[in-house]
């Protein structure tokens, strides 16, 4: 059996738009509270990104956020994405004490690279 024109030309537009959506820089992620304290959102701006714990009497966690690179991706852009939930929480800070790059998951072209942070939420107590 033949596959028509517009066939082929249908396959071949879906299999470009699947190529550029997997090597281009999207970013996805995730905000979750915990406990029963929700915060005014705040401006993504604001929220500063940690690599060290500060003193743990200092800060509540009000959640976890999670951002996802496509193999493209910057580190930054990850971190604005991590920022943007952290804000919709509520929280003054993210503690990121781990971004990897690497081998993220399985798809039919292949194994698909990027960046993987799932970090804490925090708001400063005062």
């Amino acid at each position: 059996m033949e596959i028509s024109g517009f066939m082929r030309r249908t396959q071949c537009w879906f299999f470009s738009i699947i190529v550029v959506a997997i090597l281009s820089g999207c970013v996805y992620g995730s905000g979750v509270p915990i406990g029963s304290d929700h915060y005014t959102p705040t401006s993504s701006q604001k929220v500063i990104i940690l690599t060290e714990s500060p003193d743990p009497s200092t800060y509540k966690v009000v959640g976890t956020v999670r951002a996802s690179g496509a193999p493209a991706a910057s580190k930054e852009s990850v971190y604005s994405k991590l920022q943007k939930y952290a804000a919709d929480l509520g929280s003054d800070a993210v503690i990121v004490t781990e971004a990897s790059r690497g081998h993220r998951a399985n798809t039919d072209f292949g194994p698909m690279y990027g960046w993987d942070v799932a970090e804490m939420a925090i708001k400063y107590i005062k």
